[in-house]
């Protein structure tokens, strides 16, 4: 989506861009299939509303935003299903003793989440969204209503997850109220009735798909099953109409088809297969084409974008966690009484 978006904006300034995909479709983890004859979602089916720029780029758009029906989300364990919290912020609750929390983790568990969220706010609180609970609320609270939902939507461990950018203002709200509770009880109350989601009326895919469509209609191009290889630095003295030697390339094709016009960037890219662990990006391994531009905006997950720019500028840093790995399970069910 980030290099549908980046490439969509460019085409809004009047320039032609040129969007390498290494998949065979465009969207990434916003995908769309069939079943049943009937279009839908496979990946990301919506957005948090807490922050306005989607919303506002479906707008642009000329998509139709739209709130889910409001009932609550529900959760299946071993023991049994039950409905979500609807008063909480990421499945944390803002009363441990309310009917549906205490059918949700049990009376014992919900007795020590009101006594640990009574003791007095540590001087160091905890970074982690999984301590913050852990240490507020216990254990069954961050097993059974925050790892769902947290883990759910952002493909991460909440171990894994900073509250500070996952749940903006919670630890702040726990310093001054001296309650975790209270903190997703404030961040309730300003919420409101408003929807803490959206999506797109028809399917959140439909919105990768107009992006596409709207950069090609304003003259950009797509290459999917083309996959980046390297980006480098354009030789020094690099002459219009020249074609600087590479490996494999022949001349150096500009985004509008015509040779080489000088450019600051080299990137070399190939045709792509897919990769054994569907997970993980299709391998390039066609015949390398490379590409003289002045401009390049990379645009894709952190282990091949840190590949992609170490030979440009220094990446050393800390080391990437993988996120939690997601099964997405649709159903078409024929079936009146539902």
């Amino acid at each position: 989506m980030a290099g549908l978006v980046a490439a969509w904006q460019l085409t809004q300034a009047g320039l032609k861009p040129v969007l390498v995909e290494s998949r065979g479709y465009t969207g990434g983890l916003v995908a769309g299939s069939q079943l049943a004859g009937i279009a839908y979602d496979i990946g990301a089916e919506g957005w948090a509303t807490r922050r306005p720029d989607t919303s506002q780029l479906a707008t642009e758009l000329g998509l139709v935003v739209e709130p889910p029906v409001r009932q609550p989300s529900w959760v299946w364990f071993d023991d049994g299903a039950f409905a979500m919290p609807s008063d909480a912020v990421l499945g944390i609750p803002s009363d441990v003793t309310s009917a549906d929390v205490v059918t949700a983790i049990g009376g014992k568990a919900a007795d020590l989440a009101a006594e640990l969220d009574s003791r007095p706010v540590p001087d160091e609180v905890p970074e982690s969204l999984g301590e913050l609970v852990r240490t507020r609320l216990g254990e069954e609270v961050l097993t059974r209503l925050v790892g769902p939902i947290a883990g759910g939507i952002h493909a991460a461990a909440p171990d894994l997850l900073s509250a500070d950018v996952v749940a903006p203002g919670l630890r702040a709200g726990l310093v001054r109220t001296g309650s975790l509770q209270q903190a997703v009880a404030a961040q309730v109350r300003i919420r409101g009735d408003s929807p803490v989601v959206a999506s797109v009326a028809g399917g959140m895919f439909r919105m990768p798909q107009t992006l596409h469509e709207q950069i090609e209609a304003a003259g950009g191009r797509i290459l999917t099953r083309t996959g980046a290889k390297s980006i480098s630095a354009s030789p020094t003295g690099l002459e219009p109409g020249a074609s600087p030697t590479t490996a494999g390339a022949a001349n150096v094709p500009t985004p509008d088809g015509h040779d080489a016009q000088g450019g600051r960037w080299l990137v070399t890219t190939a045709a792509t297969s897919r990769n054994p662990n569907p997970s993980l990006p299709p391998i390039p391994d066609g015949e390398p084409v490379t590409y003289c531009t002045d401009r390049v905006i990379v645009a894709c997950s952190a282990a091949p974008a840190l590949d992609l720019l170490s030979g440009v500028i220094d990446v050393t840093g800390p080391a990437l966690t993988a996120g939690a790995p997601i099964a997405h399970v649709n159903l078409a069910l024929q079936a009146p009484e539902l």
